[in-house]
């Protein structure tokens, strides 16, 4: 933070120093010159326009203006934004500009700025953007680089501010929105008093994925006795307020090169209970100035000591409520009989020595009475828990003691009796019988209806009891509109899941007669939600760490969950799937599909795959399907994929099946990201029409054949590929009536196409206005040497291109006709078969046997290299997870290891854990894409032997 402060304020200062001594009718080219060596200086890029220098504004003082200033950063933080304010204006003394080496600057005021700090797991943070690494002159020396310049100022200010701070390295978070401040006082004497202002409109303060404070409003006025050679600001009797709480601080905080130095002490301001209350965000947002509080309060507290990367201060926290009681003016019922008494405290160097003691608990809820004790120590090496917890919460009261919206409803009982006491090493060393955990949680009739959840969702009966082995779901029956859902199972490892970083893992059975997922799906993503912890993508704002909300589901860590479902009728994004059997698995941020068999659009599915949100700013997905007799309208009207990449399928009658696997990426919006679209599979069709499909009737036009406008099929059996958003058709061969044609070409995901059409054309197809067309064409293909009119078929080419909406047609010959020589003999030989038709018929069908050997051999050879390339894929993907498991098992065990031996060898645990995980990742995907491959390549193998079968079944068979 110290050497952020620094380079920001070196940055700052250099650059208006330069701007201001340019001579005002060059400002523009001499701002742009400035621009250009201040780049040279940072690796990051600066930007600032609109640079204005006025002795008008501010008269008698000279005024300089910068606008839309910023600082981008590079390498590892390119595209992300270190600064950016909407202004930068400076008042500079009229007479020190003609008067002598000293510049006093008045005023230097930000507006809108915001800052985006950033340490990445690595340790390296986004504001070390010096280029080269000369010492730097602290902003207070009197000495600048700009030629003796000294500098004087007296008084910053901050109005509309954003401040974000983001270690990823630690988990922690601090952000700030609507920050207003103002500080006075000579920033260029050694020691000096800043008188500070400062209101927070948001703040947010967040460790370890907890929320410690969120969305808060604070307020700080106190005068700073700062030591600005050693970056030491003391206070005393200091105003700071959150929400409604105002605490008197007095001591001082420190800026060190490796930390920072506290002794800070607070208490509350006042003894009322309604000052604590105001801490609480929900009560505080809703009408908190017409509530009627009463009871007393204690709040007390230190922070003192170092804090560095190996050591935290010691600190405490004192919080007593005795009697506390509130009630909103138009409710009919009230929380009482509020009693608070906890403690918490370290003594410095270590979090293992925090001790959290909520000696007591209690409150009645209109006439149901609620209470709960804490008690925990050494929270990281073995935490010890003693807790217990004890209600009834009629919700139906709810209602009564606090103002819902008016859309929200709510109703139903849960009673919890619960007791915890013990040490976690004793649940790790499995031994039960020395760790205490009974009790359940039970809920009756329960219901809830906001715009959340506009349908109702509702929970008849459902039951937990609790071991120290696992929890025991007994019965979970839950219905949300239409969806029903009845689950029972275990979980285990709950509380290391909880208290450390264990792994939950459960088995659940899930059964359902209907489940629509869409009634699941929000309309719209956007939320005010200031507590995601989530890793800041590229380009992200201080607003974006603040306030934004990922449009996509993350997957928990640490869970591992095995369910096995079963669903009558199950409906995800209009696909209804019925009689869907299977297993999933949750696990290493990852819903991994381990085998679904459903019917869909009355044909059969299987599939495997998995959802993947390790990087969850694009989640990937991998699927494997098997499709088995499916009609082509109902795909096209079922699978996005299919309308997208195949919209003819809208216009064929008949079904298809198809073997496939494919990855891609998932935008914001849980869609595809069609140019990330990799794979491929095969498709094969029984007999089917295809009719009015404008490609086809452009074609038959284009051709003058109108025998093309419609095809009647026989089956269809092709390859196709996935490659970055197109779908690449390997060449396959149709037959419509006595016209053949070999068909390949592709489809965008932007329905843009490209394909390739050779027809053979025997000569007896043509009309007459086909034979001018062909004519036509040959007279462009003289060089050839052909006469069309002795050919007995002609060969043409047919490009389409364009879009699947407007398709364009070009038509070409291809190897048109035959020589004259082979002509004459090609018509001699068709007189001998005319006088020889009775051989002719014995011939083809003893050619229509061979062929249909040849067909038989062919599939067998296919189904054999098919079922081999899937057993590969299968094994492949078995010794992929195996590779995964072992994983983590030594992932953990590093971490288990770890454990206890201090912060510093318990993150490099995490990384070193992390970076197993990450191999192991690799080197399985590697398992499987090279198991894909092989398997490809065995098929592919197959395909050509099969071919060449046929191929040497109809040479025997005369081409027959």
């Amino acid at each position: 933070m110290k050497a952020f402060l620094r380079v920001l304020f070196i940055v700052i200062i250099l650059i208006v120093l330069a701007l201001f001594i340019i001579p005002m009718f060059f400002e523009d080219e001499i701002a742009e010159r400035v621009k250009q060596e201040a780049n040279k200086q940072v690796d990051a890029q600066i930007e600032f326009t609109g640079v204005n220098l006025s002795l008008i504004r501010a008269f008698p003082d000279f005024s300089l203006a910068v606008n839309d200033f910023s600082i981008v950063g590079a390498n590892e933080f390119e595209g992300d934004t270190l600064v950016n304010m909407q202004s930068l204006f400076v008042t500079v003394d009229l007479f020190s500009v003609f008067g002598g080496d000293q510049y006093v600057l008045k005023r230097l005021e930000l507006s809108k700025p915001e800052i985006m700090l950033r340490v990445l797991k690595s340790g390296k943070a986004n504001w070390n953007i010096v280029a080269a690494p000369e010492e730097e002159a602290p902003p207070e020396a009197k000495t600048d680089t700009t030629g003796g310049v000294s500098i004087k100022l007296n008084n910053i200010s901050v109005t509309g501010g954003e401040f974000a701070y983001r270690a990823e390295d630690i988990n922690t978070i601090v952000a700030m929105r609507d920050l207003d401040l103002s500080v006075s006082g000579d920033f260029t004497a050694g020691v000096t008093t800043l008188k500070t202002k400062a209101i927070i409109g948001r703040f947010l303060l967040g460790y370890q994925g907890v929320n410690y404070v969120d969305g808060a409003k604070v307020a700080l006025d106190t005068d700073f006795e700062a030591d600005l050679n050693k970056y030491k600001f003391g206070f005393e009797k200091g105003a700071l307020s959150i929400n409604d709480l105002g605490l008197l601080i007095d001591g001082y905080f420190m800026l060190m090169d490796q930390g920072y130095d506290m002794d800070i002490a607070f208490e509350a301001e006042e003894s009322d209970f309604r000052s604590f209350l105001s801490l609480v965000p929900p009560i505080y947002a809703k009408n908190f100035e017409s509530i009627k509080t009463s009871g007393k309060l204690a709040f007390d507290g230190f922070v003192r000591g170092l804090y560095t990367g190996e050591r935290i201060p010691g600190f405490e926290l004192n919080i007593g409520v005795k009697d506390g009681f509130f009630r909103y003016p138009e409710m009919n019922a009230e929380v009482s009989e509020i009693f608070i008494n906890t403690h918490i405290r370290n003594n410095g160097y270590d979090v293992d020595n925090t001790v959290v003691d909520v000696k007591q608990f209690r409150m009645k809820m209109a006439d149901n009475p609620f209470k709960a004790g804490v008690y925990v120590k050494t929270p990281i090496s073995d935490p010890y828990i003693d807790a217990d917890m004890k209600g009834t919460i009629n919700l139906e009261t709810v209602k009564s003691i606090y103002p819902l919206p008016e859309d929200m409803k709510i109703s139903g009982e849960v009673n919890v009796d619960l007791a915890l006491q013990g040490n976690m090493s004793s649940i790790e060393k499995k031994q039960y019988d020395q760790f205490k955990a009974l009790g359940y949680f039970h809920a009756k009739d329960f219901s809830y209806q906001s715009l959340d959840f506009p349908q109702g969702l509702s929970i008849p009966a459902a039951q937990i009891n609790v071991s120290p082995q696992y929890l025991d779901l007994v019965n979970l029956d839950f219905k949300y509109g239409r969806s029903s859902l009845k689950a029972r199972g275990k979980v285990n490892n709950y509380l290391a899941y909880a208290m450390q970083d264990g792994t939950l893992d459960g088995n659940l059975e899930l059964r359902s007669e209907y489940f629509n997922m869409d009634e699941f799906i929000p309309e719209s993503e956007e939320s005010e939600d200031p507590g995601e912890q989530d890793a800041p993508s590229t380009g992200e704002t201080v607003s974006d760490t603040i306030g934004a909300r990922e449009g996509v589901f993350r997957v928990p860590e640490r869970i591992n969950f095995l369910m096995n479902a079963e669903f009558d009728k199950l409906v995800y994004d209009n696909i209804t799937m019925k009689n869907a059997v299977g297993t999933l698995r949750i696990a290493n941020q990852k819903v991994i599909i381990e085998g679904i068999e459903s019917q869909i659009a009355g044909g059969k599915v299987m599939m495997e795959g998995e959802y993947n949100t390790y990087r969850v700013e694009q989640p990937e997905v991998r699927m494997d399907l098997d499709i088995n007799t499916i009609d082509f309208r109902q795909a096209y009207n079922t699978f996005m994929v299919v309308e997208k990449f195949a919209p003819i399928a809208e216009k064929i009658q008949g079904t298809f099946s198809t073997g496939f696997q494919f990855t891609t990426k998932l935008g914001n919006d849980m869609m595809p990201v069609y140019e990330t679209l990799n794979g491929g599979g095969r498709l094969q069709t029984s007999p089917v029409k295809v009719n009015n499909v404008n490609t086809l009737q452009k074609i038959a036009g284009s051709l003058k054949m109108d025998q093309l406008e419609s095809l009647d099929l026989n089956r269809v059996n092709l390859s196709f590929t996935f490659e970055n958003g197109k779908l690449h058709v390997d060449p396959f061969d149709i037959q419509v009536g006595n016209i053949k044609s070999e068909v390949q070409g592709w489809t965008s995901f932007d329905q843009s196409i490209n394909y390739t059409l050779d027809f053979t054309l025997p000569k007896g197809s043509f009309g007459k206005k086909a034979t001018g067309v062909l004519n036509d064409l040959a007279q462009k293909s003289l060089g050839q040497g052909i006469k069309i009119g002795d050919a007995s078929s002609v060969n043409v080419k047919v490009d389409v291109t364009g879009t699947t909406s407007d398709p364009k047609i070009s038509t070409s010959l291809k190897g048109t006709g035959k020589r004259v020589k082979e002509q004459v003999k090609e018509k001699i030989e068709e007189k001998i078969e005319e006088k020889k038709e009775q051989v002719k018929k014995e011939a083809k069908e003893k050619a229509g046997e061979l062929i249909k050997k040849a067909n038989e051999r062919a599939e067998q050879i296919l189904n054999q290299a098919r079922n081999q390339a899937e057993n590969i894929k299968k094994e492949a993907r078995r010794q992929a997870q195996k590779i995964r498991n072992e994983a983590d098992r030594q992932a953990q065990k590093v971490i288990n290891e770890a454990e206890g031996k201090g912060m510093l060898q318990e993150m490099a645990a995490k990384k070193a854990a992390e970076k197993i995980r990450n191999e192991a990742d690799k080197k399985a995907n590697k398992v499987v894409k090279e198991a894909d491959q092989r398997a490809d390549n065995i098929v592919k193998k197959a395909e050509k032997q099969a071919e060449k079968i046929r191929e040497e079944a109809r040479e025997k068979a005369g081409g027959g």
